[in-house]
């Protein structure tokens, strides 16, 4: 196997993706934090770091297709593979994953919408928009049905703090603060996700894009 289709299968199917968007919630979180302060631009600035990453993947795996392509010693496995031999390549491999990623970008955002009608409805008493801003994105990275596991982490991880400060404080009036584990429930999803999916049987149940 050549070196460009290891460095394909590398970004596509093993943990490239998923390392790249957990180390951007781990340092995002961290700038964010030593600010002190949170405002709306950050959110704003977490969706363009997410699709400039989502660009250099993407241009990694055409950029990986075109050499592929346009070697002349490629041989069987451009006639079994790629185009004009065979449409597996482009059917099973882009095609899937291009649609994959769309979809769960569009779950993600569906996920975004429900919240900031929560916010709006709760007048930010409970989250606030750079909360929204990183649900979604946190949920366009999860995908369906990590989305789930996602969620829930934030949900456990959230109680976790509240009642933390609650015994510390020794105090029952804690408003309950979701910002600070965002970061790290978005994560820990975009690495493990698939396994915390796989241990909840989350695929079993037929939760998932295709059978």
């Amino acid at each position: 196997m050549s070196t460009e289709t290891l460095i394909f299968n590398f970004i596509v199917n093993s943990g490239f993706s998923k390392i790249a968007f957990g180390l951007l919630f781990l340092i995002f979180g961290y700038f964010v934090y030593q600010k002190k302060q949170f405002h709306a631009t950050d959110g704003r600035r977490l969706f363009g770091w997410y699709f400039c990453l989502q660009i250099i993947v993407w241009l990694f795996v055409f950029s990986v297709t075109w050499v592929e392509w346009r070697r002349a010693s490629c041989g069987a496995i451009c006639q079994y593979f790629l185009p004009p031999y065979s449409n597996y390549y482009f059917n099973e491999v882009l095609v899937r994953w291009i649609s994959t990623v769309a979809f769960n970008a569009g779950v993600g955002l569906l996920g975004g919408i429900i919240f900031s009608v929560f916010r709006r409805l709760t007048n930010n008493r409970v989250i606030d928009q750079l909360d929204v801003d990183l649900l979604t994105v946190g949920g366009m990275v999860a995908g369906w049905p990590n989305i789930l596991i996602f969620y829930g982490l934030v949900f456990v991880l959230t109680m976790i703090v509240t009642v933390g400060r609650a015994v510390a404080e020794r105090s029952a009036a804690i408003r309950m603060i979701v910002t600070p584990v965002l970061p790290l429930a978005a994560a820990a999803v975009a690495v493990f996700g698939d396994k915390l999916a796989r241990l909840a049987k989350l695929y079993e149940i037929g939760l998932t894009l295709v059978s």
